[in-house]
C-alpha cells in the first residue's frame, strides 16, 4: 500500500518505484486495450438489440409492401445513436472506488497533459474502468446462473 500512495516522482526515471511502475504500466496496457474494445464490443451490441427492437416495432406501421418510410428508418437510427451517446454520457460522469482513488487521479492529470487527446484518453479510460464495474458482474451472473457456471476453458491456477 505505500507503493500506492507514494508521490508520482517515485515512479519516473531513477525514483525508487520506477521498476515496478515500468512493470505495472506494462502489465495493465493489454487488459486495459482488450477491455475497451470489449465494452465497446458490449455497447455496439447493445445498441444493435434497440436499433433491431426499434425497427421492428416500426415494420407493424409500414405499408403493405413491408418497406419502412425514410421517417421511420430515422427513427429507428435515431434510437440507436440515443442509446450510444446515452450510455457513454451516463459512464462518463458515474464514478466509483477506483475513479475516486488519488492513483488514478494521478494517472488522468498525466494523461491529461501528455500527448494530444489526452482529454479524450482519460474519458475513454474513465468510460472503460466505470463500466466494467457494471459490466462484469453482470456478464458474471449471467454465465453462472443462465449458462450454469460455463467457464470457456479456462480454469485458474491454484496459488
Amino acid at each position: 500500500m505505500s507503493k500506492y500512495d507514494a508521490s508520482p516522482a517515485d515512479f519516473e526515471d531513477g525514483g525508487k518505484y520506477a521498476k515496478e511502475g515500468i512493470d505495472a504500466t506494462r502489465a495493465a496496457i493489454v487488459p486495459a486495450v482488450a477491455l475497451f474494445f470489449s465494452l465497446l464490443g458490449a455497447i455496439a451490441h447493445f445498441s444493435k438489440l434497440l436499433f433491431l427492437s426499434a425497427k421492428c416495432l416500426m415494420l407493424s406501421r409500414a405499408g403493405p409492401d413491408g418497406v419502412l418510410s425514410r421517417r421511420a428508418s430515422r427513427t429507428s437510427l435515431a434510437v440507436l445513436l440515443c442509446a450510444m451517446i446515452g450510455v457513454w454520457s451516463i459512464l462518463s460522469v458515474a464514478s466509483n472506488d477506483i475513479t475516486r482513488s488519488d492513483l488514478f487521479g494521478q494517472m488522468m492529470s498525466w494523461a491529461r497533459t501528455g500527448a494530444s487527446g489526452g482529454r479524450m484518453l482519460t474519458n475513454i479510460a474513465h468510460v472503460v474502468v466505470v463500466g466494467q464495474g457494471y459490466g462484469y458482474p453482470l456478464n458474471e451472473a449471467i454465465r453462472k446462473d443462465i449458462l450454469q457456471g460455463l467457464n470457456y476453458g479456462y480454469h485458474p491456477s491454484a496459488q
